[in-house]
């Protein structure tokens, strides 16, 4: 029997056996199983602490809603791209090589790479973009039992439940659109030109005509899907911060909304023009249908809005907002339930007298003399303890206190995970995982220290006030 020898630096060295079919499928096994493991271990850990912490709080069906409402959307979403990306990578390859006679080895190897690199982008682009949507499965519920408001928005007479539960769905639908269509555009470019390799090395771009009309199609899509993109921007500008007050200005309505309709024009136009340009094979009207469109963009959605703003609304803005500040301050009393309110003029006030100052002690105990700037800065001074514990934010609520309603200032003693000596596993997700207690002081109230009066206060809590005393402190 003899055995395979190459030469190296003119010795004839034994060449190493190759790995045996049945070799390559323990090999491949045992790689499988390692990462199958890898997975487990990294996420599997994660998620069976987080299932237990739900389930000592009886919530483990909300747990379990969140995973299945992130399963179902990921594949819903991922499974989708994935056929989409494979049908237009696989065309093609089909029409780069049916109609070559004869296969060299190294050819046959390059299309079995093809094939493989195909399969696998696919799949992980796939599960990319399904594990994006997962983490957004609360606005697909919300997309899924959405309802009315009863109530339509000023400019568009629409209702506000389609702001709140439709339009954040139709811009991911949006955008999922583009992602998959520029995917399969960059796989199906890559594709062609490793079949163009050769004339590609020479210098030469040899675009023939089913290139053109796969590419063709799917660059009117992705404008056809811009097109659309501008349509639901239109109603973004109920969000607008352009003008004084927040939601659509002057310009916003007169200049940007007149603009987002034509650039949505000649998105659809250029779409047409990209598909009519299959039949007359004018690569240079392509470009010419897509550099229109950003240059409409250019100067319809920024250049001349800013100026109309600068030149037009800026020096005589009251005149100009004052309808739109109207519409912002009536929906403003609406959402928080003041829009019944009554107004009523006082035509006369008694002068004030130290009698009916003393009658009217309580509410002089509720005047706020505390500043939220200051105070959260003394919290953390006097009361975080510990290096982990955080005062993020101060709150003004109302507690009654041995029989009288007082206002107070109050802040959460929050865990920061990042001020952790030692950030392992162990003082993350066992030891280290929650906050624990609060600080209450009274908002009229200051020590002759000058340093708040706290009523509750310190690890454990502790207060002076049966009607503030704390049964569980801890803060997830």
């Amino acid at each position: 029997m003899s055995i395979p020898e190459q030469n190296i630096n003119g010795r004839r060295v034994p060449t190493p056996p190759a790995l045996s079919m049945a070799n390559r499928i323990r090999l491949w096994t045992v790689i499988v199983l390692l990462v199958v493991a890898y997975l487990v271990l990294r996420f599997g850990v994660g998620f069976y602490t987080d299932f237990l912490w739900f389930q000592h709080l009886n919530l483990e069906s909300v747990f379990l809603t969140g995973f299945w409402a992130k399963l179902v959307v990921g594949f819903a979403v991922g499974i989708p791209f994935a056929v989409v990306f494979w049908i237009s990578a696989f065309i093609a390859r089909w029409q780069s090589v049916r109609n070559v006679l004869f296969f060299s080895d190294e050819i046959l190897v390059a299309q079995k790479f093809v094939v493989w690199a195909i399969w696998g982008a696919g799949a992980l682009l796939a599960w990319a973009v399904g594990a994006a949507a997962g983490n957004n499965w609360l606005m697909f519920y919300k997309f899924l039992n959405r309802q009315v408001f009863n109530l339509a928005d000023p400019i568009f007479n629409m209702d506000i439940g389609f702001f709140v539960f439709t339009l954040p769905f139709l811009h991911f639908v949006q955008t999922w659109l583009i992602v998959i269509l520029f995917a399969s555009l960059f796989g199906a470019v890559a594709v062609y030109a490793l079949a163009q390799q050769n004339n590609l090395a020479e210098g030469r771009l040899v675009v023939l005509p089913h290139v053109q009309l796969h590419l063709s199609v799917l660059g009117a899509l992705i404008m056809f899907t811009f097109a659309f993109g501008h349509w639901l921007a239109l109603y973004d500008l109920l969000y607008s911060e352009r003008g004084v007050a927040f939601g659509a200005s002057f310009t916003d309505v007169n200049v940007s909304m007149p603009a987002l309709r034509v650039l949505a024009a000649v998105a659809v136009g250029a779409g047409l023009l990209l598909l009519v340009n299959i039949f007359l094979r004018r690569p240079s009207l392509s470009l010419f249908a897509v550099f229109a469109w950003i240059i409409v963009g250019i100067i319809g959605t920024g250049f001349v809005p800013g100026l109309v703003q600068r030149y037009s609304v800026e020096p005589n803005e009251l005149a100009r907002e004052a309808p739109y500040i109207e519409k912002n301050i009536d929906f403003t009393n609406y959402g928080y339930g003041m829009s019944n309110i009554q107004e009523k003029d006082f035509s006369s006030v008694e002068d004030l007298t130290p009698e009916k100052v003393a009658a009217e002690g309580l509410f002089l105990k509720n005047i706020r003399l505390w500043d939220y700037r200051p105070l959260q800065q003394t919290y953390q001074q006097i009361q975080s303890i510990r290096l982990y514990y955080r005062f993020y934010d101060i709150d003004f609520d109302r507690y009654m206190v041995d029989g009288e309603l007082r206002q107070v200032a109050l802040a959460p003693r929050e865990l920061d995970k990042s001020q952790l000596q030692s950030p392992t596993w162990v003082t993350q997700k066992m030891q280290f995982t929650h906050g624990y207690g609060v600080v209450v002081n009274p908002v009229n109230e200051v020590t002759k220290e000058g340093l708040p009066r706290l009523w509750v206060k310190d690890l454990p809590p502790a207060s002076d006030f049966d009607d503030l005393h704390i049964t569980r402190p801890e803060i997830y």
